[in-house]
This record gives C-alpha cells, sequence and structure tokens, in this order.
C-alpha cells in the first residue's frame, strides 16, 4: 500500500500467508506461524489480530465452521472436533 513502512509491509505479507495457510489447511497454528516467519503462535496472533481484526481461529473458524478438524489424539476425540481415525475411534486404523 502506498506510505507504508517497509516493516508493515513484511508484516502484511506475513499475515497474508498465515490466513492463505489456514483457509487451504489443518496445520496446528504454531506450524503455520513457522511457516510464515513468526517466532511463536502468539506473536502470529497477535499481528493477525493487529492486521485483520480478529485471531486466526476465529478467522479459521468463520471460513468453514462444518470442516472437520483431525484430532490430535484419535483416541479420545473431543464432543466438538470430530475423529478422522475410523468409524470407531478406539480401533486402530490400518
Amino acid at each position: 500500500m502506498p506510505g507504508e513502512t517497509p516493516s508493515r509491509y513484511l508484516a502484511r505479507l506475513r499475515v497474508e500467508a498465515a490466513a492463505a495457510a489456514l483457509r487451504n489447511g489443518a496445520l496446528p497454528l504454531a506450524e503455520v506461524a513457522a511457516l510464515v516467519g513468526y517466532s511463536s503462535d502468539q506473536a502470529l496472533a497477535r499481528a493477525f489480530k493487529r492486521h485483520l481484526g480478529i485471531g486466526p481461529g476465529t478467522y479459521r473458524r468463520r471460513l468453514a465452521p462444518d470442516r472437520p478438524r483431525l484430532h490430535p489424539n484419535p483416541t479420545r476425540p473431543s464432543s466438538e472436533e470430530p475423529c478422522l481415525a475410523g468409524e470407531d475411534a478406539a480401533t486402530p486404523v490400518g
């Protein structure tokens, strides 16, 4: 944008890249942060909110509220996140 400082330009590009990663995949926020050059997911979250007005988790949920997410522990799914391990979460896949 005209009149934008180099540091603001770089931050905006990084946040836009993070937004694209959140739209296009199910990477954890910490991995997205590392992918676009932030030292932590908290640093990305602060920049994301500063540039887009909402946090990255809210952004992801608003884009695809019904999209299933991989649960970190397929043997103990939460009621909010469907387990994609198989029909019976207690039965190992493969």
